[in-house]
């Protein structure tokens, strides 16, 4: 008999629990949903280090081309990324499509072949432009901050990736045995990377810009993406994918 109402007792202290804690997250979506407009788009400033692939093509038999000129450092490619934010599935986030376009750009010195494998520098520089774009589908988790009062969202990317080179000198567009130096390069691009919630650490500010501007949250990111613009391995194709880390900022509205 004891051990009978002991469990009666616990199952009825759990379902408090249960009902408390399911309480508190409808609290929680109720409080950060009063005061919001309607949430529709998310907009992405984007800072990315960026190391075309070029020399990882099978093609060129271990030769290193890009490096040999513009060296293994990597560079800064600018974006900006557009979602629309076209479904909200309960007690997960948001499911939608973006679309970023980005540029990034490298110079040096150009080189000249000369006998005995010496290496004379050309005074005029040689640039490389690569305007690097994607589509995808992007699913954000922001059920952790609305619900749970964590602020953290992670979220995930997935679809094509996209991107305009051109290499040229003063003079012009470069020519590559009777080639003009540019075009098209494509293949799938993947990316996952968390976001911090910066509405929790000043909510007035927050709600200030919702009600000004629309604004319903903003977010520090940090990501890290793939794109192999290979065209699922063409051999005329030049790799100026790349692999890194990207970060910056997202406004939600």
């Amino acid at each position: 008999m004891k051990l009978l109402r002991w469990l009666g007792a616990s199952v009825w202290t759990l379902g408090l629990l249960l009902g408390a804690h399911q309480a508190d997250a409808q609290d929680r979506l109720t409080r950060s949903n009063r005061f919001e407009s309607p949430q529709r788009f998310a907009a992405e400033l984007r800072f990315a280090f960026y190391s075309p692939k070029i020399d990882s093509d099978p093609v060129l038999g271990g030769q290193k081309p890009y490096a040999n000129v513009f060296g293994d450092s990597a560079r800064i490619a600018v974006g900006l990324e557009f979602d629309w934010q076209a479904l909200r599935v309960p007690y997960l986030g948001t499911l939608g499509l973006g679309a970023c376009v980005g540029y990034t750009t490298m110079s040096a010195q150009a080189k000249l072949v000369v006998p005995r494998g010496s290496q004379i520098y050309s005074s005029e520089n040689t640039s490389l432009d690569i305007f690097p774009m994607f589509g995808v589908a992007v699913l954000r988790a922001d059920v952790f901050p609305r619900a749970l009062g964590i602020p953290f969202v992670p979220y995930a990317k997935v679809g094509m990736g996209f991107a305009l080179w051109r290499s040229y000198t003063a003079t012009g567009t470069s020519m590559v045995d009777g080639v003009v130096a540019k075009g098209m390069s494509w293949g799938p691009h993947m990316a996952g990377g968390l976001m911090l919630h910066l509405n929790a650490f000043d909510e007035y500010t927050a709600r200030n810009l919702d009600n000004m501007l629309g604004i319903n949250h903003t977010y520090l990111f940090i990501e890290y993406y793939s794109s192999d613009l290979s065209g699922f391995g063409k051999k005329d194709m030049l790799r100026v994918g790349s692999n890194g880390w990207a970060f910056g900022l997202v406004w939600e509205f």
